[in-house]
């Protein structure tokens, strides 16, 4: 009996673990195309905040995205998202909105360490699955 109860935990676990990769990659997808593509509405944001440093606006904005985005997908938009070419994440665009109120000051556009170190772990996650990165992607020089 508690092996069918163990196993049970693990898999609602792994299942919970798998979704929740599958949305931060999805988000991660969208907040690189909101980068991209909304280049100038960024940087009207930021020419607008001329006292505060403009990477930290930025930084904060794609926060921001990323956790609005990670709060509202949903699953079948989330694959939707990874089998969608960038040219056309568009229509997910209202996922990662510029999210630039109440940035007014040093403090309001203090990133969260969490934040790099999520992105940076997708960013890893996303290049050895793409088979860019791992055992034996070794690129010559790096031995």
């Amino acid at each position: 009996m508690w092996k069918i109860l163990f196993f049970t935990i693990i898999s609602l676990a792994y299942a919970g673990t798998s979704l929740e990769e599958l949305k931060e990659n999805s988000c991660y997808s969208l907040t690189m195309w909101l980068q991209r593509q909304k280049h100038n509405d960024l940087e009207k944001v930021i020419e607008a905040k001329p006292h505060l440093d403009a990477s930290n606006i930025r930084t904060k904005i794609m926060e921001r995205a990323f956790n609005n985005c990670m709060r509202f997908i949903t699953e079948e938009e989330a694959r939707e998202v990874i089998n969608t070419s960038p040219s056309k994440q568009s229509k997910f665009e209202h996922l990662v909105p510029i999210l630039n109120n109440g940035l007014e000051t040093s403090k309001d556009i203090e990133v969260d360490f969490m934040y790099f170190k999520k992105r940076r772990d997708i960013r890893y996650r996303l290049e050895v699955g793409n088979g860019k990165k791992g055992p034996g992607k070794e690129k010559k020089g790096d031995l």
